[in-house]
């Protein structure tokens, strides 16, 4: 068997490792029905994966874009700005609703999605990305393909998640995260900065599913999710095929151009 073949095999076992934690610490008291612990237990269960990643990246030489920081300066000052704003949004939706949590819970739930950030990207913007393009021996004319293959690896990774939702919503889940994925990647090979698209990450996550892990009521929509779903369906394919594929295309056409 091809050895990068045996490594991206390897890769797709990590996620299965974060299970593992996960029992563990449920085993030494960690309770997740407490959502400080909840929160508490996806970061350390993110930084142990995350540093086993980093090591495998060391290991197997492909650390040149954890050496590219361009434009540090410039994305620092657009990002953080957003995500003190996003920050208080979050805080005055949760003052708003008058739930029984607060500050605290918010800074551990906003830990909790960068430290999912930071080890989703470095499993797969560049773990899962520099294994696929080298298996096609780093031809620029593969660059979109390898694009493309990393982000349906993201996408079916993603499949984990039947642990705790058993409706067909996991197949939207699938293909946002395809989609994210695919935008990511071309992002981190255009600007060269694993910072950007870590904290970009951070934020969908922080956004996208504050209402659900801290506690809100959930909508009439989100109860009966199942009326909805084929044109969710048909509405996410849409959005993938006329927007997300041309435009992460269009962010990737200077690298392969110039490579």
């Amino acid at each position: 068997m091809n050895k990068n073949i045996r490594r991206i095999l390897l890769l797709l076992t990590i996620p299965f490792v974060g299970l593992l934690l996960k029992e563990l610490l449920l085993f030494v008291g960690l309770n997740e029905d407490i959502i400080i612990y909840d929160f508490i237990s996806k970061i350390l269960i993110r930084c142990v994966l995350a540093i086993i990643v980093l090591y495998l990246i060391i290991k197997w030489g492909y650390g040149t874009f954890l050496k590219q920081f361009k434009n540090i300066l410039i994305s620092g000052l657009i990002l953080l700005p957003i995500v003190y704003f996003s920050f208080q949004h979050v805080q005055y939706e949760i003052d708003n609703a008058e739930l029984t949590i607060g500050f605290v819970e918010n800074i551990l739930y906003f830990t909790s999605t960068f430290a999912t950030g930071l080890y989703e990207e470095l499993l797969f913007r560049i773990l899962g990305f520099s294994l696929i393009f080298n298996y096609f021996k780093n031809k620029k004319e593969n660059l979109f393909k390898s694009v493309i293959l990393t982000s349906l690896l993201f996408g079916i990774a993603h499949f984990i998640n039947l642990f705790k939702i058993t409706s067909f919503t996991i197949i939207i889940q699938v293909l946002i995260a395809m989609g994210f994925g695919l935008l990511l990647q071309s992002l981190l090979l255009r600007f060269k900065n694993i910072f950007i698209v870590i904290i970009i990450h951070t934020l969908i996550n922080y956004l996208g599913m504050y209402r659900y892990y801290l506690g809100f009521p959930a909508s009439i929509n989100e109860v009966d999710d199942s009326s909805g779903f084929i044109g969710s369906l048909i509405w996410t394919i849409i959005i993938l095929v006329c927007f997300v594929i041309p435009l992460s295309y269009l962010i990737l056409k200077p690298v392969i151009r110039n490579r």
